[in-house]
């Protein structure tokens, strides 16, 4: 059994949302854009135009004093030198100056720390006339040190040119060095084949007859193979291909197969998050949270529509599992931090001794929860016009312990419906932005600069966020036929 202590395990939405933001500021993660598939090394080798090793020797960086670039970097350039050509017009010795990526697309950023780091790079050589380079962030350049995959056929590739190849890497975490040792299986028509990772963690079968297979990893017990990794053209569809224990593919003549699986832990605690009525609670979060101090793992997930929630992939420990842990109110979370089950201390918090293959399911956790109380009305302009799509915001007083806020939109018809805290009382109010020129051509909204009226608020208030006067509310009880009035007539023409 391989335990891998202080893995963070995080929920899928937070990994996702912080992929994304990694992707705005940091575009080079590992290997380019980390959510897009990447083609196999015979696709990368064939559509690149140069294909090298070199080494990062230099640096050009902004001078002192300078604003720092939206790529978060201070290089402006880096000089690299080859060091192994393997296709391509290029000598070893030959310099090369590397550009830098904006901060926005996937085009590679680097960093002072770099110089001295070899990279394998698939490339396409700069247009005529100039001579930097940059890599895509859509290929399978890498750090030499991660491409251990791409450098065993690209070293052999004379005597393996043109033979089908299936190959990848196996980890216990994709971020993690690759898995030496581990048996690797491929079931085919009427035969099965064997191999071994080396010592980077990496598989290569050759000369596989074109056609249909499976392929199955020796996995530990409690084990499964992740879905969430970052895929290859080979496995474009997870959901499909990907089973816990096996990866479906397709061997076509004289092309390769890429399979890069990680590895995670199949055990799962889920359950039901409902009111003291049984009506289910949506975005309430519940979390496991770690009692043993070598533990570090984040485990959370939020409710669905129906109440229901489920922790994956969890590290092996003890845990309480607390609901709502930052303890402040909200529209969506109407009451305090507790633990389960229904316990304000963690003293006398049901302990959860967790481990690999465990899976729990069914807990059924009863929040009494403070009273809400509902607001409806209308939004119109002044000549009683109704306004679709006005965001209507209630802005609660402020409480300590609480985040009365609440949010919605209006709909064909200018209505609108929202939940706010009994007892905490705020100000309600509608508002647009009024969009004009080529924002409101691109995303296709009324122009307000051809609406006077507006206009002139805009030049008054120095903001296109254009808002009725505010309605000050005790909250004490239901509120079911508000008005929210913008003070000039409607400038949309109805058609």
């Amino acid at each position: 059994m391989l335990y891998f202590g202080g893995i963070k395990q995080m929920s899928r939405t937070v990994v996702l949302l912080a992929v994304s933001v990694g992707l705005i500021l940091f575009p080079r993660i590992a290997a380019g854009c980390v959510l897009i598939q990447r083609p196999t090394v015979l696709d990368a080798y064939n559509d690149a135009e140069v294909v090298v090793i070199a080494r990062a020797i230099s640096v050009e960086k902004i001078s002192e004093g300078s604003p720092m670039p939206l790529n978060a970097s201070p290089v402006l350039s880096t000089v690299m030198e080859v060091q192994k050509v393997f296709k391509g017009n290029m000598s070893i010795g030959n310099k090369m100056t590397f550009g830098q990526g904006n901060g926005i697309r996937c085009t590679w950023v680097f960093e002072e720390q770099d110089v001295g780091t070899e990279f394998l790079f698939y490339l396409q050589a700069p247009p005529d006339g100039e001579s930097t380079w940059y890599e895509s962030g859509y290929t399978r350049s890498n750090r030499t040190s991660n491409a251990a995959d791409d450098l065993l056929y690209l070293n052999n590739i004379e005597a393996v040119r043109g033979k089908t190849r299936v190959s990848g890497t196996v980890s216990f975490d994709e971020d993690e060095p690759g898995q030496p040792g581990q048996k690797i299986w491929i079931l085919g028509k009427n035969k099965k084949y064997q191999t071994t990772t080396d010592k980077h963690g990496v598989f290569e079968f050759y000369d596989l007859p074109p056609g249909r297979y499976v392929l199955e990893p020796e996995l530990p017990l409690g084990w499964r193979i992740d879905r969430a990794t970052r895929g290859t053209a080979t496995v474009a569809n997870p959901e499909r291909q990907i089973r816990a224990r096996q990866v479906s593919f397709v061997v076509k003549p004289r092309q390769h197969a890429a399979i890069d699986l990680a590895f995670v832990l199949e055990n799962i605690i889920s359950g039901r998050v409902v009111d003291t009525h049984g009506k289910p609670l949506f975005r309430v979060q519940v979390e496991l949270k770690p009692l043993d101090a070598d533990n570090e793992s984040i485990n959370f997930e939020y409710t669905d529509e129906q109440g229901r929630f489920a922790i994956e992939s969890i590290p092996p420990g003890n845990y309480v599992m607390v609901v709502n842990e930052d303890g402040k109110k909200t529209v969506d979370e109407p009451f305090g931090a507790f633990y389960y089950p229904n316990v304000t201390e963690q003293a006398k918090a049901r302990v959860f001794r967790i481990r690999a293959g465990d899976n729990m399911k069914g807990l059924r956790i009863v929040v009494p929860t403070d009273e809400l109380i509902t607001l409806q009305g209308v939004v119109r302009y002044a000549d009683g016009t109704p306004v679709s799509k006005a965001t209507v915001r209630f802005k609660a007083a402020q409480t300590p312990g609480v985040d009365g806020d609440a949010i919605v939109d209006t709909n064909a018809q200018g209505r609108f419906s929202l939940r706010i805290l009994k007892d905490v009382p705020g100000e309600l109010h509608a508002d647009f932005h009024a969009h004009s020129g080529t924002t409101a051509e691109i995303i296709g909204a009324y122009d307000y600069a051809n609406c006077p009226q507006v206009q002139a608020i805009i030049k008054q208030t120095g903001r296109a966020q254009i808002k009725t006067p505010a309605l000050k509310l005790d909250a004490l009880h239901d509120h079911l036929n508000l008005v929210l009035t913008f003070p000039f007539r409607s400038c949309i023409t109805r058609r």
